[in-house]
Formats: C-alpha cells, sequence, structure tokens
C-alpha cells in the first residue's frame, strides 16, 4: 500500500483529476475533499488488491471484493471497528414471542444453529467529526445447508464442509456483518474484471499533531506514551513487564554515588568489600558474606522509596526459586525449604510472597549472570553467587539446629542416587 501525503493539496482541500479517476477506483463520490478544519490532514492510500481479494459473482459476468479485500481497503480508510455484539436470530426472537411461558426444545428446531451478529463501524470526516453506521448480518443454517448441498453433490464433502460452518459459525456471522458495513461507508458494489483489479485510491482522515497548540500537543503525547505503559502492562503482567523483568539489567557501577542513591554501596556488590573504614569509633568488620547482605538491604530499601506501588510478578517469584535450586541442585521439597532458610536469613521472610519490590529486584540482580542468562529464554546464576547462597542455606540451617538433619538428608540422597 502506497501513501501519498499533501500531493495535490491547495487553499481548499484535495483534488482529484480526471485522469486519476481512469486509471484508478476512487471510494470518493467527489472531486473535491474540503478541508474544513484545520487540524486535520487528508492522506491518499493507494491500494492494489490480489487476485484472492476478489471473486466473480456466481452466474454473472460481475466481480467484488472478498472480506480479506475489504479488510484492507478499510485499513487503508482508517475505518475503526467500534464493537461486534452477537444478537438474537430472527427465527429464535419469533419464537420467543410465540412460546412466552412455554417450554421450547430449541434442539428439535430447524434453526437450531442460527447465528446473527451486530457490529459498528465508525469513520472520521473531514472536519473532524466520526461518521458511524451499525450493520446486522444472520446466518440461516437451514438455507446454508440447502445451498452447499446444491453445490456439492458428493455427500460427504458437503457435511465436511457444513461441519465446519456450524464450528465457525460465530465468526462467519461477524465477519458477514463487518463485510456490510465496509460495504456502505466505502461505498463498494460490482465491477468488471478489469476494473476490481485497478488500484484503489481512498482517502483517510488524520489528526495532524503539528498543527495543534503546543499546550494540547505535549497533552497528545504524553496520553500516548501512558497509553503505551499501560498496553506493556497488560500484555506482560499486571505488575511487571513479564520475563524480561525477571532478569534485570546490569547496574553500572555510578561515578559520583551522590547522583545515583538507588544504587549507592551496591555497585560491587560481587566484588571485593569495600576498604575498611580507619575510624576508630567504626564497629568492628564483618565478614564477606555480612557485607554483602547488608548492601543489598539498603539497595532494597532505596529501591522501594522509588517504586513504593510496585510488587513482585509471579515470574520473578517463580525465577527466584529457580535460580536458589540452580545453587544448591536441590528441587521439590528440599528446594523449597532451601529458599526459606535463603530468604529468612537475608530477609528475615519465610516466603518469596511476603518480599517487597525492592527485595525481590535486589535478590535477583545478585544471584542472575547476566553473561550467560538469555532474556525470556534461561536463566543461570553467577558461580560466587552459588557459593554465598550455600553458605547462607548453611548458616541459617546452624542457626536453626537443623544442620545434623540437612546432613541426614544429603547422606540418603547420595545414597539413593
Amino acid at each position: 500500500m502506497a501513501e501519498i501525503k499533501g500531493d495535490g493539496f491547495n487553499e481548499d482541500g484535495i483534488m482529484i483529476v480526471n485522469e486519476q479517476r481512469r486509471g484508478m477506483n476512487v471510494l470518493t463520490p467527489v472531486t473535491t475533499i474540503k478541508q474544513a478544519n484545520p487540524y486535520y490532514q487528508v492522506l491518499t492510500n493507494i491500494v492494489q488488491l490480489e487476485r484472492n481479494d476478489v471473486y466473480n459473482i456466481p452466474g454473472t459476468n460481475d466481480w467484488t471484493i472478498t472480506a480479506t479485500g475489504l479488510f484492507k481497503l478499510a485499513d487503508a480508510a482508517g475505518l475503526r471497528m467500534a464493537g461486534a455484539t452477537p444478537i438474537t436470530p430472527s427465527a429464535c426472537a419469533k419464537c420467543a414471542q410465540v412460546n412466552t411461558g412455554k417450554a421450547v426444545h430449541c434442539w428439535e428446531c430447524p434453526h437450531e444453529y442460527d447465528t446473527a451478529c451486530q457490529v459498528t463501524v465508525r469513520q472520521q470526516q473531514p472536519d473532524g467529526t466520526w461518521r458511524e453506521i451499525t450493520t446486522t448480518y444472520e446466518l440461516d443454517f437451514r438455507a446454508l445447508e440447502e445451498e452447499i448441498r446444491l453445490r456439492q453433490p458428493d455427500e460427504r464433502k458437503a457435511q465436511r464442509e457444513l461441519s465446519q460452518k456450524r464450528r465457525h459459525r460465530a465468526a462467519l456471522a461477524e465477519t458477514g456483518a463487518y463485510e456490510r458495513a465496509f460495504r456502505k461507508l466505502l461505498g463498494v458494489g460490482k465491477y468488471t474484471q478489469e476494473q476490481v483489479m485497478r488500484p484503489w485510491m481512498i482517502h483517510r482522515i488524520y489528526l495532524d499533531v503539528q498543527a495543534l497548540p503546543e499546550t494540547v500537543r505535549a497533552e497528545i503525547i504524553q496520553a500516548g506514551e501512558e497509553t503505551l505503559v499501560r498496553n506493556r502492562k497488560l500484555l506482560r503482567g499486571a505488575n511487571e513487564d513479564g520475563f524480561e523483568m525477571a532478569v534485570p539489567p546490569p547496574v553500572p557501577a555510578p561515578t559520583e554515588p551522590e547522583e545515583s542513591p538507588m544504587f549507592m554501596g551496591y555497585a560491587d556488590l560481587t566484588g571485593a568489600p569495600s576498604e575498611p573504614n580507619h575510624d576508630d569509633s567504626a564497629p568492628e568488620p564483618r565478614d564477606d558474606l555480612d557485607i554483602v547482605i547488608s548492601q543489598m538491604r539498603k539497595a532494597a530499601q532505596d529501591v522501594d522509596a522509588q517504586h513504593p506501588h510496585k510488587s513482585p510478578s509471579p515470574t520473578q517469584r517463580g525465577a527466584l526459586a529457580m535460580l536458589i535450586n540452580e545453587a544448591t541442585g536441590h528441587d521439590g521439597p528440599r528446594g523449597d525449604l532451601d529458599c526459606h532458610l535463603y530468604l529468612e536469613y537475608v530477609w528475615g521472610k519465610m516466603s518469596s510472597r511476603e518480599l517487597t519490590y525492592g527485595e525481590m529486584w535486589v535478590t535477583l540482580q545478585e544471584l542472575i549472570d547476566s553473561t550467560r542468562s538469555v532474556k525470556g529464554v534461561e536463566l543461570h546464576i553467577l558461580p560466587e553467587a552459588a557459593e554465598r547462597v550455600r553458605q547462607i542455606i548453611h548458616r541459617r540451617a546452624q542457626e536453626k539446629g537443623q544442620l545434623e538433619l540437612f546432613q541426614e538428608v544429603a547422606v540418603q540422597e547420595q545414597r539413593n542416587a
């Protein structure tokens, strides 16, 4: 589909010359489209239909456009499908009126599979207003069956076609309703074979954002950005962007920590501990593991302060369990117990469901090996992070007096292996 933007404009709008009419099908009954609203422009689209987008009307020399071709023209014209609603077929509505208060056996009725649909389609006008049209289409299955049997003498093939139509009758009714609406709005009718294969010139009205006042333009851009964010969340999860958020991007070490308090003291989580503080009043330094956990907790507080309304997604909780299981080599109930012990020691919580968004984000950032992991495909844990996970689980089991139990289970697992 080719686009012609701005070509042929004058102060009155866009001119359609006779040479254009002779060379293509113009879906506009007028010779000049007035530009009534200065904020709206006319975009000329040229559509070339394929051979399978048209068909010969049986028993005639006339040709017309299939549903697929009509949807192409409707898209070029900027038609908006405002909604489709199933409605009661006429035979069923009449039956309901006649048999009010009586038991009706629909499965014994020849109109059992009749289906009807009502659709609404809108088209923007040159003055910015919308022209709306509502059409209905009713699929009389008994008449359709008679037509198929007349066209197809082979009983098995006829039954197969009827079965397909019956299975997709709702979609057929909806498509038929949209076809009627498109034909009315676009003015599509019957043509010769030579005419129907010509290019189609279609005019589409669009809002010229650049012509709007600056304040209105800024509001439209902001609303568009908010819509994109909302749609992304609807597609990928209520709280997060889906599996991609389970693999946080690597955070570069800030050159000036004062300008990035969110990650202060967190850039070197996997590295060596910071230089010891020579202040005599400072407490005795702890081991590397406690320093890492302390930095994680501080970073989690900063993240939660910036995102107070976010919460971990189910995908992130699953990623956390998978990474801990990879570190310990356990799954099932033993893997669940490992997760509980890890979360108890680091965050003082029994389950990943109790974690805040910041705690979950920081934990994943600590564990994930971004060089080996592939977003949306696979996750791997850093070797040094895996070692810390095992140390944390060992410490927590020792604190709870479960270390001997863990050792017994490990021996039993080795015997079973």
